[in-house]
Order: C-alpha cells, then sequence, then structure tokens
C-alpha cells in the first residue's frame, strides 16, 4: 500500500509533469503568433 509520502510524492510529479506542459503550450503560441504577425 502507498503511504502518504508516495502519495504525495506523485502528486507533485503529475503537477510539475502538467506545469512543463503548459509552459511548453504558452511558448508555443508565443511563437506562432510571432510568426503569424
Amino acid at each position: 500500500d502507498m503511504n502518504g509520502a508516495d502519495i504525495l510524492f506523485e502528486a507533485l510529479k503529475t503537477g510539475v509533469a502538467a506545469l512543463a506542459i503548459l509552459c511548453m503550450y504558452k511558448v508555443c503560441i508565443e511563437l506562432i503568433r510571432k510568426n503569424g504577425a
């Protein structure tokens, strides 16, 4: 079974991955905007 620390670590990894994807998405939008202008 998973203890609190393991659950917290998994949640942290998931959050970091989501944040990285969000940042990449924002950068892509900015690049598209600059190229389209």
